[in-house]
């Protein structure tokens, strides 16, 4: 059978993805890159069988368009993780604005929501002009960007910011496929795509800031296991009760969820 897959080019997800050019080459698989909503969107479009794409994207496809989950390699992050912070801007009165320089991305609107409803801010992520934390505070109260910046006065962990929130690890992305449009084979190629050397669950500790540290943990962790269809869930509830899909998309696992046919 031939098929395509569309998997992102962020830098997070490179343990993931490890051997995914030697593997497609040598099945004949059509490969494409490109940035989680490019992968969203080749999934939706029907360019690809299997994506793997953020559980934003999923949530918005799933409701229109019959897709299974993967229980496959893919990146859940528990805690502090340094993968993406909040930066608020030292001595402001109110937190009106926020801004990123990837606005669109999963991890930046994951920011925005936990800012807005731990806070009780109504705010919305805009899109910034530059990737430079400190120039952009000078007109933005808040700025989300991917990793940490010990420099900045007040940081606030994406990651650790939401396990407090919603109570269950952040899956970043997830495999997605159209059930009747793949190999019987799938997991076992994109159990080949991932590096070998990168650990199941690597241990995160708190970083000194400006001499002082709270004993903070974290984990990021590329195994699947049954929390991580639970924390799935618990993000298509988030998505929902924030308003941002009409629905619930259901969890449905490929291989486990049958199709139904009249």
């Amino acid at each position: 059978m031939s098929f395509s897959i569309a998997i992102p080019t962020h830098s997070l997800f490179a343990p993931l993805f490890a051997n995914a050019e030697r593997v497609c080459a040598e099945r004949g698989i059509r490969l494409l890159r490109g940035t989680e909503r490019d992968c969203a969107e080749h999934l939706a479009r029907h360019t690809v069988e299997a994506a793997f794409i953020s559980p934003m994207s999923y949530a918005l496809i799933g409701l229109k368009t019959d897709l299974r989950i993967l229980n496959a390699p893919t990146l859940v992050l528990e805690g502090l993780t340094y993968s993406a912070s909040v930066y608020l801007k030292p001595n402001a009165e109110e937190i009106r604005t926020c801004v990123s320089s990837t606005a669109s991305d999963f991890m930046m609107q994951m920011g925005v929501i936990m800012l807005s409803e731990k806070f009780d801010l109504p705010l919305t992520l805009k899109q910034s002009t530059t990737s430079d934390i400190a120039e952009a505070l000078q007109t933005a109260d808040a700025v989300i960007e991917y990793g940490y910046d010990a420099a900045q006065a007040v940081v606030l962990d994406v990651s650790d910011e939401w396990t407090d929130f919603v109570e269950v690890p952040m899956p970043l992305g997830v495999w997605v496929c159209r059930p009747e449009e793949v190999p019987d084979d799938l997991l076992e190629i994109i159990h080949a795509f991932r590096d070998e050397t990168f650990p199941d669950v690597q241990e995160i500790t708190e970083q000194e800031q400006h001499g002082t540290t709270a004993g903070r943990t974290g984990t990021i962790s590329l195994a699947w296991n049954p929390a991580v269809e639970e924390a799935i869930e618990g993000t298509m509830e988030l998505l929902y009760y924030t308003q941002h899909v009409s629905g619930v998309a259901a969890v449905k696992i490929w291989q486990r969820d049958v199709v139904e046919r009249l």
